[in-house]
Protein backbone atom coordinates (compact mmCIF):
# COMPACT_ATOMS: atom_id res chain seq x y z
CA UNK A 1 0.00 0.00 0.00
CA UNK A 2 3.09 2.42 0.70
CA UNK A 3 4.16 2.35 -3.29
CA UNK A 4 0.61 2.37 -4.40
CA UNK A 5 0.98 6.03 -2.32
CA UNK A 6 4.08 7.28 -3.67
CA UNK A 7 2.59 6.02 -7.08
CA UNK A 8 -0.56 8.57 -5.84
CA UNK A 9 1.26 11.60 -4.45
CA UNK A 10 3.76 10.99 -7.85
CA UNK A 11 1.39 11.23 -10.63
CA UNK A 12 -1.37 13.42 -9.17
CA UNK A 13 0.63 15.90 -7.08
CA UNK A 14 3.13 15.59 -9.91
CA UNK A 15 0.77 16.10 -12.49
CA UNK A 16 -0.23 19.86 -11.01
CA UNK A 17 3.00 20.66 -10.09
CA UNK A 18 3.35 22.82 -12.58
CA UNK A 19 -0.16 24.76 -12.62
CA UNK A 20 0.28 25.28 -8.53
CA UNK A 21 3.60 27.15 -8.86
CA UNK A 22 3.08 28.53 -12.18
CA UNK A 23 4.15 31.72 -11.19
CA UNK A 24 7.52 30.09 -10.82
CA UNK A 25 7.22 28.85 -14.18
CA UNK A 26 6.78 31.74 -15.85
CA UNK A 27 10.38 32.88 -14.31
CA UNK A 28 12.45 32.14 -18.11
CA UNK A 29 15.57 31.07 -15.03
CA UNK A 30 13.79 28.68 -13.39
CA UNK A 31 13.51 24.72 -14.00
CA UNK A 32 10.31 23.68 -14.81
CA UNK A 33 11.55 20.14 -14.17
CA UNK A 34 12.05 20.41 -10.98
CA UNK A 35 8.66 21.04 -9.52
CA UNK A 36 7.67 17.24 -10.45
CA UNK A 37 11.25 16.17 -9.18
CA UNK A 38 10.19 17.65 -5.97
CA UNK A 39 6.85 15.89 -5.99
CA UNK A 40 8.74 12.45 -6.03
CA UNK A 41 10.99 13.58 -3.74
CA UNK A 42 8.12 14.14 -1.40
CA UNK A 43 6.29 11.02 -2.34
CA UNK A 44 9.62 8.84 -1.43
CA UNK A 45 9.87 10.43 1.67
CA UNK A 46 6.18 9.37 2.33
CA UNK A 47 6.90 6.51 1.81
CA UNK A 48 10.36 5.85 4.28
CA UNK A 49 7.84 5.18 7.43
CA UNK A 50 6.36 2.25 5.91
CA UNK A 51 9.50 0.86 5.21
CA UNK A 52 10.91 1.30 8.43
CA UNK A 53 8.16 -0.33 9.84
CA UNK A 54 7.80 -3.52 7.81
CA UNK A 55 11.95 -3.76 8.79
CA UNK A 56 10.77 -3.66 12.59
CA UNK A 57 7.73 -6.14 11.95
CA UNK A 58 10.54 -8.23 10.10
CA UNK A 59 12.80 -8.52 12.35
CA UNK A 60 10.43 -9.15 15.35
CA UNK A 61 9.11 -11.42 13.71
CA UNK A 62 12.58 -13.46 13.05
CA UNK A 63 11.71 -14.04 9.33
CA UNK A 64 15.04 -14.81 7.34
CA UNK A 65 16.34 -11.82 5.09
CA UNK A 66 16.62 -13.54 1.64
CA UNK A 67 17.51 -11.93 -1.39
CA UNK A 68 13.77 -10.83 -2.09
CA UNK A 69 14.45 -8.52 0.95
CA UNK A 70 18.01 -7.60 -0.50
CA UNK A 71 16.03 -6.52 -3.89
CA UNK A 72 14.18 -4.08 -2.50
CA UNK A 73 16.28 -0.88 -2.43
CA UNK A 74 16.60 -1.24 -6.26
CA UNK A 75 13.15 -2.15 -7.27
CA UNK A 76 12.34 0.93 -5.00
CA UNK A 77 15.07 3.12 -7.02
CA UNK A 78 12.89 1.42 -10.55
CA UNK A 79 9.64 2.37 -8.88
CA UNK A 80 11.19 6.31 -8.23
CA UNK A 81 12.18 6.48 -11.84
CA UNK A 82 9.00 5.49 -13.46
CA UNK A 83 7.21 8.10 -10.87
CA UNK A 84 9.74 10.26 -12.56
CA UNK A 85 8.56 9.57 -16.09
CA UNK A 86 4.70 9.72 -15.48
CA UNK A 87 4.89 12.62 -13.11
CA UNK A 88 7.00 14.85 -16.02
CA UNK A 89 4.51 13.12 -18.75
CA UNK A 90 1.48 14.59 -16.75
CA UNK A 91 2.94 17.75 -15.61
CA UNK A 92 3.39 18.46 -19.56
CA UNK A 93 -0.30 17.33 -20.54
CA UNK A 94 -1.87 19.28 -17.59
CA UNK A 95 0.11 22.26 -18.84
CA UNK A 96 -1.28 22.25 -22.14
CA UNK A 97 -5.09 20.60 -21.07
CA UNK A 98 -6.09 21.62 -17.17
CA UNK A 99 -8.62 18.84 -17.53
CA UNK A 100 -6.24 16.20 -17.00
CA UNK A 101 -5.88 17.08 -13.21
CA UNK A 102 -9.28 16.11 -13.14
CA UNK A 103 -8.78 12.86 -14.80
CA UNK A 104 -6.17 11.84 -13.55
CA UNK A 105 -8.02 11.68 -9.90
CA UNK A 106 -10.97 9.48 -11.22
CA UNK A 107 -8.33 7.04 -13.41
CA UNK A 108 -6.07 6.76 -9.85
CA UNK A 109 -9.19 5.74 -7.97
CA UNK A 110 -9.67 3.31 -10.32
CA UNK A 111 -6.75 1.89 -10.82
CA UNK A 112 -6.13 1.45 -6.93
CA UNK A 113 -9.30 -0.58 -6.71
CA UNK A 114 -8.07 -2.67 -10.02
CA UNK A 115 -5.26 -4.10 -8.52
CA UNK A 116 -5.38 -7.20 -7.03
CA UNK A 117 -4.16 -6.22 -3.16
CA UNK A 118 -7.84 -6.26 -1.64
CA UNK A 119 -9.23 -9.50 -3.59
CA UNK A 120 -6.34 -13.00 -4.45
CA UNK A 121 -5.62 -13.22 -8.40
CA UNK A 122 -6.96 -16.42 -8.07
CA UNK A 123 -10.81 -14.82 -8.31
CA UNK A 124 -10.02 -13.66 -11.56
CA UNK A 125 -10.92 -15.51 -15.22
CA UNK A 126 -7.97 -16.60 -17.04
CA UNK A 127 -8.40 -14.09 -19.85
CA UNK A 128 -8.04 -10.92 -16.76
CA UNK A 129 -5.02 -13.15 -15.36
CA UNK A 130 -3.25 -12.32 -18.36
CA UNK A 131 -3.96 -8.71 -18.65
Amino acid sequence: MSSSKSHRIAISDGGRSILRHKGLVLNAVFPRALLPISEIYKGFLATLPAFAVYAVVHLVARAPITQAVLVLPFLLLIQTVANLGLALLFSTATAYFKDVSNLLNYLLRLLTFATPVVYPVATLSPGLVTL
